[in-house]
Parts: C-alpha cells; structure tokens; sequence
C-alpha cells in the first residue's frame, strides 16, 4: 500500500492500523524513503505507536520488518526503533528491503 512520499506520522499510523486488523494480511513491509516533505522521525515514532497499541496477539505469527532508507536522514529514525527493541532491517535500498520480508517469511515458513 503506497501513502506517498508526504506522508505524516498520523497516515503511517492509521494505514498501519488498517493492516494489523486486517488478519489475511501475514506481512507487512513499512518502508521509509526520505524526502523534503516528511519527516523520518515522525513516521518511526507513528509507526512504533501504532504496533505498540495493537493488541497483543494481533501481530502473532506476523511478519512486520520496517526499512528506513538512506544514511543521514534515517539514522535518528534507525534509533528511534532500536531504543523501541524493533531494530530495523539493514536494508537501505527498497529491493533488499523486500528481499529482507521475502527471507523472514521464507525463514518461519521452513520452521
């Protein structure tokens, strides 16, 4: 689902929402790429609100795997999510951050 590059931490967090409840979805790839119209930060900590205030066991057996692109700009957004205990993928570009969801899901599949 595309919300567009200027998107606000309250479009992340509502779109997130819809896809938590939303249990035919197993995957979710939230995937920042910066630009001169949003803030990084602002969608991480919109993006940490919202999976903390789903219910507890409606990210079970879910895939949920964040990728903020860049270097400078996503670093303060990168930590946001490390202090949460959500550490980002590593990926910093869109095709290894897909690759990133494809692996984890191939990886609980195969156990």
């Amino acid at each position: 689902m595309d919300i567009f590059g200027d998107a606000s931490g309250k479009r992340y967090a509502d779109t997130l929402a819809v896809l938590i409840d939303d249990r035919e979805v197993d995957a979710i790839l939230v995937l920042n790429c910066p630009t001169g119209l949003a803030q990084p930060d602002e969608a991480a900590r919109a993006v940490i609100g919202a999976l903390k205030a789903a219910e507890p066991t409606a990210l079970r057996g879910r895939n949920v795997i964040t990728a903020w692109l860049g270097e400078d700009t996503a670093r303060p957004a990168r930590q946001l999510f490390a202090d949460a205990r959500m550490p980002p993928t590593k990926a910093r570009t869109a095709p290894s951050a897909v690759s990133s969801i494809g692996y984890a899901i191939a990886t609980i599949k195969s156990c």
